[in-house]
């Protein structure tokens, strides 16, 4: 939503000093789809923090050359034109090392024009079962006669690329019988949900928009503003896709997208069960080439150590002395897909080029720095071990500190800190319902990308809001399990003074002198 800087001004001049008012309105005008409410406390606070990662440099040192000017004046400030940067997108291409894919070419080309310098805004979001008009009568037809039971419907043989039966029940996953929310079985009941998020999506306007849970392109083109994205999708059959979605004009084609087979993996005893694979996308951000890996990686093992199978504790399974031993269930496919995402992650570290790994991690990465990355270990061998390759004997503990071991130089990794403003709702009636996820949804940066534009690397920070009172308790809607969560690259690349840096909130306890 485009903000006049007046107007802007005059609303945050009760709160802010005319310095802040100068970043904030100015921030504001200049770029309107950063998707911060101005009104609210919460959002104020951030964008008066971050302001200076948002603006470019030519217009940062006009907005300081002119901080104690009156509120008529910034208008002014705000209207010259932003610096424009040049040259063409950069094109993918197999990256050695990388983990294995296929090309891939779902969606119309874009513009293919050159992207204008400044801050590049990453947005993921999971959208919880988000269908097409077209998917969505698929599933409803096969699912209604079998009275929503996705194990009938599995033996009646519900084609795979249909979503569970059992999904958009309005029930807490945990306890079917508890009803949270309106259950999404109708057209007209889902078009509520296809518009909350349209509505999100309308006032969010990000750059790059990295989805999850998704049944084809057009899911994704229901929720936003028609002609303006261009959406990939890998050409893979799974009722929960990832795709990209890319504003046009950022240069970025059919041809910059590689879908990442390696990271499905099947359950043996239930082939039908599959992870779902990653898609790489090529842009390039202040004219230097940046990949980005959309993943939504096995669910269920948010917290256990990887490799630990259930019943035992750590001292237990050390004392047995069987690296043998595997985990069950969902921690044993995540560790299948961690050698996958590991070799993906050197590539781009051997390659020496910028990346981010962002999406729906069903991990909560901040435990995993609690941890070490390998079990049996102290922490010397621990981090010792994880810089070499992953075998059948790897005993993994902490995704985050295998894949983030330094080996080779550049894959040291960075965890955007997350701020998510969402709460529990009382319903009524000793209901009370959840909001979003807030610890699942991620960008894990690459060293070189972490350090660039910022001169601490933990001042990344990742902000969401839920989808307010209006999206929660039974009889509404609600639009989806997680929050959209945004990160914004600053659009400069060298390193600024110290004074000029948001509050570093990211990434967890600085790691320990002389450790990367």
């Amino acid at each position: 939503m485009h903000i006049d800087c007046r107007l802007a001004c005059v609303a945050l001049l009760w709160a802010l000093p005319v310095a802040a008012q100068a970043r904030v309105a100015c921030n504001l005008a200049a770029y309107p789809g950063i998707g911060y409410d101005p009104v609210r406390e919460h959002a104020v606070s951030v964008l008066t923090d971050s302001a200076r990662q948002h603006v470019a440099d030519a217009r940062w040192r006009q907005i300081e050359a002119n901080l104690d000017a009156p509120c008529a004046a910034i208008p002014d400030l705000c209207s010259g034109a932003a610096p424009t940067g040049s040259g063409p997108s950069t094109t993918a291409a197999p990256t050695p090392g990388a983990a294995g894919g296929v090309p891939m070419a779902s969606g119309p080309a874009s513009t293919g024009a050159t992207r204008r310098a400044g801050p590049l805004e990453l947005t993921t979001w999971n959208l919880e079962h988000m269908m097409s008009e077209a998917a969505f009568a698929e599933w409803a037809a096969f699912c209604e006669p079998h009275d929503w039971d996705d194990a009938a419907a599995v033996l009646a043989g519900k084609p795979r690329h249909l979503t569970y039966c059992n999904a958009h029940a309005g029930a807490f996953h945990k306890t079917p019988d508890r009803i949270e929310s309106l259950p999404l079985r109708t057209p007209e009941a889902f078009q509520l949900k296809v518009d909350a998020l349209a509505a999100r999506a309308a006032e969010l306007g990000s750059d790059i928009y990295a989805f999850q849970e998704v049944s084809d392109a057009d899911a994704v083109r229901r929720i936003l503003p028609a002609g303006a994205y261009d959406v990939f999708v890998p050409d893979l059959v799974h009722p929960q896709n990832v795709a990209f979605a890319v504003k046009r004009g950022l240069g970025v084609s059919a041809t910059d997208l590689r879908t990442v087979e390696d990271l499905v993996v099947c359950d043996l005893d239930n082939p039908r069960h599959c992870t779902r694979p990653g898609l790489e996308l090529s842009v390039t951000h202040n004219g230097r080439p940046l990949r980005l890996l959309n993943v939504h990686l096995k669910s269920g093992c948010r917290r256990d150590p990887v490799n630990l199978p259930r019943g035992l504790s750590e001292q237990q399974y050390c004392a047995l002395g069987r690296p043998d031993l595997t985990p069950g269930g969902a921690c044993a496919m995540l560790r299948a897909q961690v050698p996958a995402l590991e070799a993906w992650i050197d590539g781009q570290a051997a390659a020496d080029l910028s990346f981010i790994v962002l999406g729906d991690f069903n991990r909560d990465l901040f435990g995993d720095l609690r941890r070490e990355a390998r079990l049996c270990l102290d922490r010397a061998a621990s981090r010792s071990a994880a810089r070499e390759p992953i075998t059948g004997d790897t005993r993994i503990e902490s995704l985050f500190r295998e894949i983030s071991d330094g080996s080779p130089a550049g894959a040291d990794l960075w965890i955007a800190g997350l701020e998510i403003d969402t709460r529990k709702r009382n319903c009524g009636g000793g209901l009370t319902v959840f909001g979003c996820h807030d610890e699942i949804d991620h960008f894990v940066l690459g060293d070189r990308l972490a350090r660039s534009g910022v001169e601490d690397r933990r001042a990344h920070l990742a902000t969401g809001r839920d989808y307010g009172d209006e999206g929660y308790c039974p009889g509404n809607a609600k639009p989806s399990d997680h929050c959209p969560v945004t990160l914004v690259l600053p659009a400069v690349t060298q390193a600024q003074p110290t004074a000029t840096l948001a509050t570093p909130l990211a990434a967890g306890p600085a790691p320990p002198a002389g450790e990367p």
